[in-house]
């Protein structure tokens, strides 16, 4: 934020004394965006695991727990911010059930694990978000979803979520490139790169009641968890 100050140029064409405030004006001015006119590098990624969130509900003697998978963990390489201020991590879907073979070398893939008797997996998922439309100029059109990235223990991280699917510890190879809002056309986007292969976790739901025979502690408790499992392993 910048303050202004502007005097007039014409003061001594008019008597001294009077007004001075009417020969004088002061301002503000928002921030000016000054968009990137390089494109950003290539992230880098230093490992992919699963993650999941909890979430907990309470009504009653009743505590419904929701661990929500179908996520995963990018740890990027340090530093983040190589161009300026703002950049996202871009994970990239293609934009056709047949895609070209430049965007399937840069497109997000899944797969059911092998190990497990279960439901087939979207071959080409792409991960909730705000989906935008790019053209990368290595593979053509192409989803992006960017991903705020944040740091801890002198790393950085982007949680990348998918929707939920009736495959079991699903395996997913992401596509990604550093995103840049604040570019010139055609500048946003580094070059795609693919990560290694993880396993993403199972969304899972525990519920419990409980009933109190005193202040002190509770009398009896009962737990029934739930959610998505394999059948058996693969024969």
């Amino acid at each position: 934020m910048y303050t202004w100050t502007a005097l007039s140029r014409f003061r001594d064409c008019f008597p001294p004394g009077g007004d001075e405030a009417a020969f004088r004006t002061e301002g503000t001015m928002g921030p000016v965006s000054v968009p990137s006119s390089a494109r950003p590098v290539a992230p880098v990624v230093l490992s992919v695991t699963p993650a999941f969130l909890w979430q907990e509900e309470r009504s009653g003697n009743t505590i419904v727990r929701r661990r929500l998978g179908n996520r995963v963990r990018v740890e990027l390489a340090a530093s983040w911010f190589t161009a300026s201020d703002g950049e996202r991590l871009a994970v990239i879907a293609a934009d056709d059930p047949e895609p070209a073979v430049e965007i399937m070398a840069v497109a997000t893939h899944a797969g059911r694990d092998p190990l497990w008797d279960t439901d087939a997996q979207e071959f080409l998922p792409t991960p909730l978000g705000d989906v935008k439309l790019f053209d990368l100029p290595e593979a053509g059109n192409v989803r992006i979803v960017p991903h705020g990235v944040f740091e801890a223990a002198g790393s950085h991280f982007a949680n990348v979520a998918f929707p939920a699917t009736p495959s079991y510890g699903a395996l997913v190879q992401l596509g990604v490139a550093r995103y840049q809002p604040e570019s010139l056309p055609g500048l946003a986007l580094s070059p795609a790169g693919r990560t290694t292969s993880s396993r993403s976790c199972r969304t899972a739901r525990s519920r419990s009641r409980w009933s109190m025979t005193s202040s002190c502690g509770c009398d009896s408790t009962a737990s029934r968890p739930g959610g998505r499992a394999p059948t058996g392993w693969t024969s």
